[in-house]
């Protein structure tokens, strides 16, 4: 994982998304919402974000 780069997840794929980030970064993320007016993709498919993983 690059350094201060987001991790996006939908519904479907956060807890994917919970594990990878603690597997490599040995730490627990800083987890928001997305809002409405982003318009950003899941890391793991192409629904829309609801969550980004933040250091």
């Amino acid at each position: 994982m690059v350094e201060n780069k987001n991790l996006y997840a939908c519904k479907d794929h956060i807890e994917v998304a919970l594990d990878d980030y603690i597997n490599f970064e040995e730490n627990a993320p800083y987890m928001v919402e997305v809002s409405d007016e982003e318009q950003v993709v899941c890391s793991y498919c192409e629904q829309k974000a609801k969550y980004k993983l933040l250091s």
